[in-house]
Order: C-alpha cells, then structure tokens, then sequence
C-alpha cells in the first residue's frame, strides 16, 4: 500500500469538497495544506499528466474524508474522477455515497447521478437522503431531484421503509439542518397516505415553522377526537403554536399558545376557546406569565388564570385546582431587604363558590429590612411590614397592618452547642367593614400587640465511627395569652396543622389573623445514620407542650391539648434503588395515627421504577396511589397509574395505562384511562388515545 502526504498537487484531488465548500478561490487550492492519500496501487501515464490510484483509496483532509474503489487525476485539465463505492464524509458530517463523482477543470463539481446522502456521521445511524441526480445551489444548499428521505432501515423480509417522504425536489440545508420538500408524499410502508404540496423540517429538533404530529382519541366525555397543532418559529426568541381539537361529542376549540423573551423580559400565553355542544355556550380559559427584570433582584409581572366556567379546566384538560389566581407583582430583593408590592384576583373554583363572597388581596404591601449588629453577623435586628386590603362585594373588609420588629443573637460554642435567641414586638391594626346580613363581627377599628421571646438550643453527637449523628433540640416561646378578639376576623389563618416541618415555629398558622400565644416549650431528637454523603436511615421525632389551653387553636390541629401530638417523620434507604419516607402525627394520649404520608420508591424514577404514596388524615381523605414505568426492552416500555380513594367503601379516582413501542424512526403510543369520580357537571369518563410520532420530524411543542 502507498500513501502519500503532504503534496499540493493532491488538493486538487479533493476539489469536490466544493460540492459543499462554495466560492473556492484558486488561492485557496494553492494554500498548502495537511492531507494524506492512501491506495494499493498508483499509477501515472508516460506524460505524467494523469494520476491514477486503485485499490482502497481513502483522503484524509480538514475538508473530508473520502474512500473509493478507484480515482484518476488530469494535472492539465484539473479534472478528478472517483469512482467504485465512493464514500465522502464532509466537515459538517454529511455522508455522500455515489456510483462515481466528476469534477471540471475549475474545480467545481457536476451534477451527480445516483446520489445517496446521509446526515450524521459514517457510523452511526441517521437519517438518509437517496435521489437521481444532485448539485450544489450558489446559497450551499445541496438540491436532489426525484429524491427519498427516510432515517429507517430497511425492513429485512422486502426490504421496504417503515415511512418515507417522497418528493420532486429536496433540498438539504446541511448548516441550519433543515430539509424542505416539494410535491412530496408520505409512505407507510410503501402505501401513500399524505400529500403534502410544501414541506420543511430540522432533523435534529431545530427549531422550524410546521405542522405537527397529529393525536387521535376517543372519550366518553368527549367523543373521538383528533389534535392538530402548527409551529410558527418567528425568531429563536419568539414562537408560537396554533391547535385545533376535534371532538365528535363538543365541537371545535380553538388553542394558542405564544413564547417571547427579550434580554430582561418574557411573556408565555396559553389560552383555549370552544363553542360547546353540550352546553351549547362559550367556554374559554387564558393563562399568562409576563416579567420584566430592571436589574438583578428587581423585577415587575403579571400573571394571569383565568377560566369562563368553575369545570372548564377539568372538563377539557383534567385540571382540578381549588381556584385560579391573577396577580401583578413588584419586587426588589437584596440578601437584607425584601420590598414588595402586589394585587391578586382569585376565582373561587370549589363547589358552590360564590364570587361575591371571593375574598380578594387589592393590594397588598410587604417590607422586610435586615440590620447585621456585629462583625460575625450573629446578632441581627429585622423590621417588617404587611399592609393589605381584603375587598369582597359581598361580606366582611377589612384593611389590616402587621408590624414586627426581631432581634435574634446566635450563640455557637465549642461544645457544640448552639442557642439561637429571638425577641418580638409585633403591633396589628385593623379597620374591619361589615354589610348588613354580615354576622361576621361588627365594624370598627381594632389593634393588637403580642411581645414573644424564644430560645432555641441544639446539640449534635456523633458516634465515633461518624456513622451516627443525634442531634436534640428543645425551644422555649414565652408570650402573653390571648390575642385573637372575636372582631378580628379569619381570613388568612384558616388552615393549622402540626407537623414536622412547622414544630419549632413560634408561631404555626399560616397567615397573620389569628396568632398562637401563651407559654410553651417544644422538643425533639433528630437521628441520622449514614456517611458523610448518603443518609441511610433518618428518624426525627418531637412534641410540644402548652401550660394553658389556647381556644383558638383548631380542634383537628394536633394541638388542641396542652400536650400536642407527636410529629415525626421516617427516612430509609436500605438499598441503592429503594427509598422510603414516612411523615406523620399520632395522638399523644391514644398512639392512634391522626395522619400519615407515606412513599416507597423502588427502581430508578429516570427509568424503570415503582412509586407508592398513601396519604392518611383522621377524620378526612385517604387515599392510595401506584404509579411507575417499566422498559422491557429498548423498543418496548409500559407506565401506568392507579389512584383510590380508600375513605368508605372505596372508589377508583383515576386507573390508565399506556404502552409505547419505539423503533429506529417512529414511536407509537396507546393510552387508555378511567376517571372514576364527577365533579358537577363532569361525570367520569373513559378514554382512550392513540399518537403516532414520526421520529426526525420534530415534535416540538406537541
């Protein structure tokens, strides 16, 4: 075998790189440059104007590389012809097999006949491109006549494609990855099933105006049904997706959806309409984020939910939330201070929701400052304000002020030891309004004042070996009693429950209108095992204790005795693929478990795995759910879900399924589900969809 290198006359042997190198100057054919040419064989005629290599000829360049059964040189005419088996790899890794490639004296190829292109590199797979004859536009564009496009393989029995597109004419942008068609047509399996007179995509989901993949369905809610949608790629920071859903039982909705983002703002609008058959009225919904950002830690928004009905969301989309909040926003944040300006519009979605009577935020203003008061920041002095006004049409309003002013100091100590130390002033006003009918308190301006200190202490030990760690902690909050007048109304502070994650808070409920007041001491003992990196079981458990009866509280809260109940919470991981987490309450005279959360999680959640949640509240909801993903093999994959309501005697909430199987260019998917609960005018419903996605097609946004 001979190889040569380093030899300018051998540029010219590369010169087809021009196919897809456009506008070579003849300097740059001159310029030296570092390549080799390897043959069994050369031969040159008696004049040695020809060059002739046989026998596994392979060029390596920056251009390219190229191999080919047999390759002749004219040094006079410039001409190079390759022929037998040619192979050619480009810079930009498109593959090129042809029966033989000519070139003219300038240099500059011909047109090719019998072309077969492949997009990617030599070994792997990737999509391919076959036609009659080819050449380079002046733009780099490579343009095939009467050509195929398909990334399958070949079935092994016929040899016929799974799918395939057809066309006149394909053009190949090999730089923006992009394939366009023209009068093109879509085989299956070698049988026509689309017309398509103009057609573009990327092949490797860049970004690209077109239809997408359609979906089919069928539900009893709904009918059959069938989902369009067409991608607009305006700019690569701006698209945007129009839909359309067929359905045989409620008509036509129409979808949008719209994406811009600038260099400190960005807007995403979704929004929905339909003439509904079966209520024979419109219904629609619009969901919108938009923010400007002034500078890091400063940003103005608005976001918008709203929805024509109370159902329309789970009706069409399986979306049950308990309301839908609107809320433009003001901010600037700083690691010491926190501003803020807001106004949110709810729209109340439960059951016999009256809008009247919807409690709405019209404004809201939040100020927290933070003082370091030494040089190792251990002591701190923190001011804070909330100024709110509560509107309804119908019912109790008030305006209401919170302030607060905190010292903190935190000790730490050689020992171990650390104490963390808390005094509060906090000073409430409010001006409450009441309509006539209301029986919510009487008008009028009312205050209060609570001061709070509290001293927190842990400890941590740790075995010998570092595998273990006990960590106790215990809490004293001392406060005057009392607090919460009947005339200051409960907006905020409805929702109370003890739990692991609020037990050391000196005050647990979730808002500013009631307050927890009155002596107490809270303890618990965390322990871990495990190394330094990987916990490997975790048991924390704690109880708090109240020297008066606070009435206040909530009687399903866990603190409704002087002796709360105990809170706790389980972690285990025994084995690299199982984990478990048990958070819960148990009444502290009974043992009897008040509420449980529970989760098992067996496998890798990216891949196969198995997820079991069971959530239990005494006296309310229990519910079970089972949900994983199983891949029996790279083609084959099965996820599922099963979620009950395990309260009485029992009823599914909601059971599907959907299996997928995905070859080397296309993905098929079949999911059927059953939702087995109403909600109002919403009765369960079976459905059923099926999607078929044409791999190298782009999905985006589908």
């Amino acid at each position: 075998m001979t190889h040569l290198k380093n030899t300018t006359s051998l540029l010219a042997l590369l010169a087809f790189s021009g196919l897809f190198v456009a506008d070579a100057t003849a300097q740059d054919a001159t310029k030296k440059d570092e390549l080799s040419l390897v043959a069994d064989h050369f031969e040159y005629s008696q004049s040695s104007t020809v060059v002739s290599a046989k026998g596994a000829v392979n060029i390596m360049s920056s251009h390219g590389k190229l191999w080919a059964d047999r390759l002749v040189y004219n040094t006079n005419s410039g001409e190079v012809v390759a022929s037998g088996n040619v192979v050619y790899v480009n810079e930009d890794n498109i593959t090129l097999f042809l029966d033989s490639i000519e070139l003219d004296g300038d240099l500059k190829a011909g047109v090719l006949k019998n072309i077969r292109v492949k997009m990617g590199e030599l070994e792997h797979a990737g999509p391919r491109l076959a036609a009659s004859e080819a050449s380079r536009t002046a733009k780099g564009v490579l343009s095939l006549k009467d050509a195929v496009y398909s990334p399958c393989k070949p079935c092994a029995e016929d040899n016929t494609l799974p799918w395939r597109i057809t066309a006149s004419e394909i053009e190949y942008d090999a730089e923006n990855s992009m394939v366009s068609y023209e009068d093109a047509a879509l085989d299956i399996y070698g049988v026509p099933v689309a017309y398509m007179p103009y057609f573009k995509h990327s092949i490797d989901n860049t970004p690209a105006s077109g239809l997408l993949a359609p979906r089919f369905g069928s539900s009893t809610r709904t009918g059959f049904e069938t989902k369009l949608a067409y991608y607009q790629h305006i700019a690569p920071n701006h698209d945007a997706t129009a839909r359309l859903r067929l359905m045989t039982d409620r008509g036509a909705m129409l979808g949008l959806e719209h994406r811009l983002q600038g260099e400190q703002w960005y807007n995403n609008l979704t929004a929905s309409a339909i003439e509904d058959d079966l209520t024979s009225s419109w219904r629609s919904h619009i969901q919108s984020q938009t923010e400007y950002v002034f500078k890091p830690g400063r940003r103005a928004g608005l976001n918008l939910n709203l929805a024509s009905d109370d159902t329309y969301l789970d009706d069409f989309f399986d979306k049950n939330p308990s309301h839908l909040a609107s809320t433009a926003y003001l901010e600037d944040a700083s690691k010491d201070h926190y501003y803020a300006a807001t106004a949110t519009f709810y729209q109340d979605q439960k059951v016999d929701s009256d809008d009247g009577k919807t409690a709405q935020v019209l404004p809201q203003f939040i100020y927290e400052k933070a003082f370091n008061l030494g040089h190792n920041k251990s002591h701190s002095l923190t001011l804070s304000a909330n100024a709110m006004s509560l509107y309804r049409s119908e019912g109790t309003q008030y305006n209401r002020l919170v302030t607060d002013v905190e010292y903190r100091d935190v000790k730490i100590f050689n020992s171990g030891d650390k104490f963390d130390f808390r005094a509060n002033m906090r000073t409430d006003l409010y001006q409450v309004n009441t309509d006539t009918d209301s029986s919510a308190g009487d008008e009028g301006t009312y205050g209060r004042f609570l001061p709070q200190i509290s001293l927190q202490w842990e400890r941590p030990f740790i075995s010998a070996t570092g595998y273990h760690k006990m960590t106790p902690t215990a809490m004293l909050v001392l406060s005057p009693r009392g607090g919460n007048p009947d005339e200051i109304p409960n907006e905020d502070s409805v929702a109370y429950e003890l739990d692991t994650s609020n037990l050391f808070d000196a005050n647990r409920f979730a808002g500013y209108d009631r307050i927890e007041s009155g002596p107490r001491f809270i303890y618990g003992v965390d322990n871990v095992w495990g190394h330094a990196h990987e916990t490997q079981w975790r048991i924390f458990v704690g109880q708090s204790y109240r020297m008066y009866n606070d009435s206040v509280l909530p009687d399903t809260g866990g603190t409704e005795t002087k002796v709360s109940d105990w809170v706790g919470l389980i972690e285990a991981k025994p084995h690299e693929h199982v984990t478990f987490s048990s958070k819960f309450r148990i009444d502290n005279s009974s043992i009897d478990s008040r509420r449980l959360d529970n989760i098992i999680t067996i496998g890798d959640r990216q891949e196969s795995h198995i997820l079991l949640t069971h959530s239990q509240l005494d006296g309310g909801p229990e519910e079970m759910k089972i949900n994983g993903r199983y891949h029996f093999n790279e083609k084959y994959s099965f996820e599922g879900e099963f979620h009950r309501d395990l309260t009485g005697e029992g009823r599914s909430l909601n059971t599907e399924g959907q299996i997928t199987y995905t070859d080397d260019c296309y993905k098929l998917s079949f999911k059927a589900r059953r939702r087995g609960f109403d909600n109002r005018n919403v009765p369960p419903s079976t459905d059923y969809l099926f999607n078929v996605e044409l791999l190298t097609l782009g999905s985006r946004y589908n």
